[in-house]
């Protein structure tokens, strides 16, 4: 079996990668330890345009992502412990894709309306949700099905590219 680990140069950007490939081999295995992306690998991540964590049953929070300047979608979905975003999700000129579907521990997030390229938010599950924040004015499909959110913020009218809605 071939190692497919992408190799990297200089050889700093190779123990990030292996730092990363580290920290998150140990997230959703049930181990009982709560886990968290530590900050140190949030310096290097200029060039990741992705994050898939999606089943990381023990992932508790993220980092500050500011210097994810290149970063267009996050899949999140079904960490059933996360409970901590960073408020620097809402400077992610390039995020387009936004998906905590099934974090039940979420309970606030932060304002995305400065995340300007942000197209689609899936917020659906997320049972203690309780409030909806303003988000960017290009976001086309919006899921918040499953979530205490009894009441969006009237500045939901303004969003005059929304194709798709589900409360």
């Amino acid at each position: 079996m071939s190692d497919r680990r992408p190799s990297y140069r200089p050889t700093h950007k190779r123990l990030v990668w292996q730092q990363a490939q580290e920290l998150l081999s140990s997230a959703g295995h049930g181990r009982g330890a709560k886990f968290a992306l530590k900050s140190s690998i949030s310096r290097d991540l200029v060039n990741l345009k992705v994050i898939n964590l999606f089943f990381s049953k023990n992932l508790v929070r993220i980092p500050d992502l500011s210097n994810a300047t290149n970063l267009g979608k996050i899949y999140l979905n079904r960490c059933s412990k996360l409970s901590e975003l960073p408020p620097s999700l809402q400077h992610l000129e390039k995020l387009t894709h936004l998906d905590f579907s099934y974090c039940k521990n979420i309970r606030s997030l932060p304002s995305l309306y400065k995340a300007i390229s942000l197209t689609q938010l899936d917020l659906s599950g997320c049972s203690n949700l309780l409030s909806f924040p303003e988000v960017s004015l290009n976001v086309t499909k919006l899921w918040l099905d499953g979530t205490a959110i009894e009441e969006v913020p009237s500045s939901i009218e303004c969003l005059s590219n929304l194709r798709v809605f589900n409360l």
